[in-house]
């Protein structure tokens, strides 16, 4: 292994072999679309430039409000931060080499802001826009070492992570004195490779299509899953809620990657369909079957036809406001220079008639429990 990218220091210290193997997928989702359109405008709001969240989602083929509830936070927690960052930039290489360990390199990009604020001293942050939290302080230790490496009078690397979705920062602390037990978390890692440790962590893993470790734990949890006895009850069914609770957050981990494996297997056998039937051998085949998809309204040409026929009361709840795309418009109708001002006004005339309204629904995520700060 020549260098690390501190990016996959997270995957690699949960599971010594995750970066190891010939056959290696880093797969392209919703999840990362989002992600790096998140970053793009980021960027802009470090920059202090008007972001246009529109042109940002259709660039990156993401969810316009999606990604305008991310902006939202993320500038309202740069407005708390940007004090501590005076001068902040953006698009930062670092790199790094110390002995006993790969070279690490690192890009604290869209994602993240650097500054030295006094001489000894060095602050990054980095953006995080997904659903589950992670335990991202080992990407923040690789960039420290890799600053520690180009900027031999810093003594302090202070690393923070901003969970944009959950409007939430954990902040972790690396000190140039505790230099070798940074190297030595990672190079004992490193000396574990051929050893595995399967978890929520591998639907992320780039290994996860080759990994023999994932393939037995998958066969494993399956079986189990299927020899749960379901009992119907007064109550209704039960069974799974005799389960110990931490094997059930275990399992509930584990079907995250199970379901991602069988997604991806899915996706192979429709590519495969397109070539023609597969033949099952037992009777059956598989075949790519036309069915009708959601209908499409135009609605310019729809709307003479509905003033016909509805009175108001039936059109306004037949009727679904795209707000990004209001926003947009108001924002292309304004006067150059005005559009984000623009758009703050729209949303507080909405708000104040109350016609805008958010709901509250409860997800199952995995969480990381409360830090604080972290040495």
């Amino acid at each position: 292994m020549r260098s690390i990218r501190c990016s996959s220091l997270p995957i690699l210290m949960r599971c010594p072999s995750a970066l190891e193997g010939d056959l290696r997928i880093d797969s392209f989702n919703d999840a990362s679309a989002l992600g790096t359109a998140v970053h793009a405008a980021m960027q802009a709001v470090v920059g202090g430039l008007m972001v246009d969240v529109g042109a940002i989602a259709k660039e990156h083929n993401v969810d316009a409000d999606d990604l305008g509830v991310l902006v939202f936070f993320g500038r309202r927690m740069w407005t708390k931060l940007a004090p501590s960052f005076p001068g902040a930039t953006t698009e930062v290489e670092v790199a790094g080499e110390w002995p006993t360990i790969p070279a690490l390199t690192g890009h604290i990009d869209t994602m993240a802001t650097m500054v030295v604020v006094e001489p000894d001293e060095v602050r990054v942050i980095d953006w995080k826009s997904g659903r589950i939290d992670g335990d991202y302080r080992a990407q923040l230790m690789g960039y420290a070492l890799c600053i520690f490496a180009m900027e031999i009078e810093v003594q302090t690397v202070t690393g923070t992570v901003g969970w944009l979705r959950e409007d939430d920062v954990e902040t972790y602390v690396f000190r140039r004195s505790e230099l070798a037990s940074y190297i030595g978390e990672i190079r004992d890692q490193l000396a574990r490779v051929g050893q595995y440790t399967t978890g929520g962590h591998c639907q992320f893993c780039p290994r996860r299509h080759s990994c023999p470790a994932l393939a037995a734990q998958a066969k494993a949890d399956v079986a189990l899953l299927g020899g749960l006895e379901i009992v119907e009850t007064s109550d209704g069914p039960r069974g799974l809620e005799a389960m110990p609770r931490a094997e059930a957050v275990r399992l509930f981990k584990m079907s995250k990657v199970i379901a991602g494996q069988i997604d991806a297997f899915q996706d192979a056998v429709r590519r495969m369909a397109k070539d023609g039937p597969i033949d099952g051998e037992d009777g059956t085949e598989v075949r790519l079957v036309p069915e009708k998809g959601p209908r499409k309204v135009e609605n310019e040409k729809a709307w003479p036809i509905l003033l016909a026929r509805l009175d108001d009361d039936a059109l306004l709840s037949s009727i679904k406001i795209n707000i990004s795309a209001v926003e947009k418009h108001v924002m292309a109708k304004a006067i150059r220079g005005k559009g984000a001002e623009a758009k703050r006004e729209l949303t507080e005339a909405l708000e104040q008639a109350g016609a805008v309204s958010s709901t509250t629904v409860s997800k199952m995520k995995i969480v990381r429990k409360p830090k604080g700060e972290i040495e």
